[in-house]
């Protein structure tokens, strides 16, 4: 096992690279590492809109980085940070996620289940005014390219009436999304 840090734009991420061992049966040696093209990490650009759905929708835009590391092939663990921007409130935000993603085959072109969850920063209101931000997707990666719709929820503050008086309250923002990403592997 080796310690790798690895750097998508402005962030970093440790990430473990995990040598595989040569079972060919043309190899002299059994502990040599194989298939030195391949890497166990990938970087993602991810871009997306988010139409509002819930009591409290909001639309949106996203264009987010993430970098993860591959685990047989169909295991994807890491993290991102990105950008978003709330047309209904004229908010920005900055989030910082992990992000999991399963692949349902050990092929190229697969279908997959993923999740990003973390914590934007308020960039339009100030960090007092940030909160937490989950967003589930289900899609098909075709090759690089991959395509999924998903449930975006976004913790920020909403004034709301009870009738009588207004108050700030912590609440999430919703929205169903699509998101483009194209993904590539850093050697």
């Amino acid at each position: 096992v080796t310690g790798v840090q690895t750097c998508a734009l402005p962030i970093c991420f440790p990430v473990t690279i995990i040598n595989t061992i040569n079972f060919n049966s043309n190899s002299t040696n059994a502990n040599s590492t194989t298939n030195k093209n391949s890497s166990n990490y990938a970087t993602q650009i991810h871009a997306g809109y988010g139409a509002s759905s819930g009591g409290l929708g909001l639309n949106s835009f996203n264009i987010m980085v993430s970098e993860t590391g591959i685990f047989g092939e169909i295991i994807e663990i890491g993290g991102g940070i990105g950008y978003s921007r709330f047309f209904d409130v004229d908010v920005n935000m900055l989030p910082i996620f992990a992000t999991a993603k399963f692949n349902f085959r050990k092929k190229s072109d697969s279908p997959f289940l993923s999740v990003d969850g973390g914590y934007s920063l308020n960039l339009s209101d100030g960090i007092e005014n940030s909160g937490i931000y989950v967003h589930p997707k289900l899609g098909f990666q075709l090759q690089k390219l991959r395509i999924a719709f998903g449930y975006q929820m976004q913790q920020m503050p909403f004034i709301t009436s009870d009738g009588w008086s207004l108050k700030k309250q912590f609440l999430y923002g919703e929205a169903i999304s699509i998101n483009v990403s194209y993904s590539f592997k850093v050697s």
